[in-house]
């Protein structure tokens, strides 16, 4: 989820070069992963992600690095050779998918019958109850990644206690030794920065304040795509009753190694799924009015 599409240089024959921001961020984020994964302590993750901001050539990033199980940066020529498999399978797709395609549509007409032509084949309450709750862009990729990027730029860290999506900002919830409660909220809306501070207060993102995720883990593409697809899903479209007033929720948080919750849960309705980081449902409570 790099804020741009420069890739990091492979730390191995570059030592003296010059650090980019790029080349920071890469060796920050491998750092989060060998935090998560027990590699390193608290103090040692905290550490070291201050020597990544800190360095100024590719030499000291792989200081921070030299004693980690992590990947090695990609190569111009690793990813070279890499868009050149991508492409082959993108073609080979397509064909397969054209075939289909014309097999399906000759099928289609000889078995199925015609159907009356329906009185309105427009977008219709469904969809625009769909877009009510989860259109806009805080919930597509691009929105979520953006979120990610700057919580990484502002707290030098993607592992937090959690966060809140709505439709219009996210909430996050980061470890916070200055505050009385061990942790802060902290707003963020799209193309702007955060802001809002509050100490108390807040729904919870996990089931113990000690519990911490990676949001830079997350699917972005397949969670947004999860996201666009859950009112249907959860039966919400056909709510005609669902006051404008209940907020769609994305919560991410760290309970069992990373979770998504998606849903509305407000007095009255409670409906939701979870998923996990990789957007897999993990389980679905589907529940109306008085549930």
């Amino acid at each position: 989820m790099a804020a741009r599409d420069e890739q990091p240089r492979d730390l191995r024959g570059a030592a003296d070069l010059r650090a980019r921001d790029v080349d920071r961020v890469w060796v920050m984020a491998r750092v989060d992963e060998a935090f998560t994964d027990g590699q390193l302590t608290v103090d040692e993750h905290l550490d070291r992600l201050a020597a990544a901001r800190a360095a100024t050539t590719i030499r000291e990033l792989d200081l921070v690095l030299r004693d980690l199980q992590v990947p090695v940066a990609p190569s111009a020529h690793r990813r070279g050779e890499r868009r050149a498999r991508v492409a082959v399978v993108v073609v080979a797709i397509a064909v397969v998918v054209t075939i289909l395609a014309v097999a399906i549509a000759w099928f289609s007409a000889e078995s199925v019958p015609d159907r009356p032509a329906a009185a309105d084949d427009g977008p219709g309450a469904a969809a625009q109850v769909a877009d009510r709750l989860v259109g806009g862009p805080m919930f597509s990729a691009a929105g979520l990644d953006e979120v990610v990027r700057a919580t990484r730029e502002k707290f030098g860290t993607t592992v937090i206690e959690g966060v809140h999506f709505y439709r219009d900002k996210a909430v996050v919830r980061v470890p916070e030794a200055v505050s009385p409660t061990g942790a802060a909220w902290y707003t963020y809306s799209l193309g702007g920065a955060f802001h809002d501070r509050e100490v108390y207060g807040g729904q919870a993102v996990s089931s113990d304040a000690a519990l911490r995720v990676d949001v830079a883990r997350l699917d972005t593409r397949r969670l947004a795509e999860l996201i666009a697809s859950s009112p249907e899903r959860l039966g919400l479209t056909g709510a005609a009753n669902l006051s404008p007033n209940v907020p769609f929720r994305v919560t991410v948080g760290g309970d069992d190694g990373g979770q998504v919750w998606i849903g509305v849960n407000d007095i009255g309705i409670d409906s939701h799924l979870v998923a996990g980081l990789d957007g897999a449902i993990l389980g679905v409570h589907r529940c109306g009015w008085g549930c």
